[in-house]
């Protein structure tokens, strides 16, 4: 109901505060660069927030890039101790959080034996089976899964047409085939290499490399379980990494000749 009245074509599945999680690690490094700055105050509110809506909209998936953006950004700056000090407290408020408002993400969690992902996974790989070099085309999966569901196989099959597969890989393979996919999986590799070349030293640069890559692996995880490029926000997102990435690389470029 709230992503509903809400209106906004970013937005139309709660799993969608996924983009909050993928823009925590901006937040908490520009509070590492100036902590006692305006804008520190500002990513640091941006941040509770986008902790509550992950909670609020009980979204899995956010929930779990959440914390893994946490963990990987402040292991990246800080000695263990710290860092499980920190990492128990902001999952115990999570968690509280989560209790306040009923447990949704906690029921969604046990509840593996009912994903309703896995039969989605299943059509589209047998797509991609079909025609393996180019695929059925540029979002045709809502058209194409329905007769390969494993509907006799004891899943739990979800009613609702999907119009896509919950794995952006699978989706790709299924989609556009091996070219495509071979071209995607080049270009995520280089930019993440790029990215975590980045995190090494302790200035600005380094700092700023260590969100954009954290965001970007939060990505590719987030990419398996439910991304696809149907959704406006994920092609935005995946695009700004991919031009931070190579900004920062162009600058450390000219610092380094």
């Amino acid at each position: 109901d709230w992503i509903h009245r809400l209106a906004n074509p970013l937005y139309v599945v709660p799993n969608d505060a996924i983009l909050f999680s993928l823009i925590a690690p901006f937040s908490l490094v520009i509070i590492f660069r100036k902590p006692l700055s305006v804008t520190a105050a500002v990513a640091a509110i941006s941040l509770l927030l986008a902790v509550v809506s992950v909670v609020l909209l009980k979204s899995r998936g956010a929930f779990l890039i959440m914390i893994f953006s946490f963990l990987s950004v402040l292991f990246n700056r800080f000695r263990f101790q710290r860092v499980l000090l920190v990492a128990i407290v902001v999952v115990a408020l999570m968690v509280a959080m989560d209790w306040l408002t009923g447990f949704g993400i906690f029921d969604k969690v046990v509840a593996i034996q009912k994903e309703t992902r896995i039969p989605l996974w299943i059509a589209a790989w047998q797509l991609f089976l079909n025609h393996p070099i180019l695929g059925y085309g540029p979002h045709m999966f809502v058209f194409e899964y329905q007769a390969y569901l494993p509907t006799g196989a004891g899943f739990v099959i979800d009613n609702r047409l999907t119009p896509w597969a919950h794995n952006l890989y699978l989706e790709l393979l299924a989609e556009q085939g091996l070219l495509v996919m071979a071209a995607f999986v080049s270009l995520l590799f280089f930019n993440l290499s790029y990215a975590w070349k980045l995190t090494m030293g302790n200035t600005n640069k380094s700092l700023a490399g260590l969100g954009v890559a954290t965001s970007l692996t939060g990505f590719i995880l987030a990419a398996a379980i439910e991304l696809t490029f149907i959704r406006v926000w994920v092609v935005l997102m995946f695009f700004i990494l991919l031009a931070v990435i190579h900004t920062l690389s162009a600058q450390h470029q000219e610092i380094s000749s």
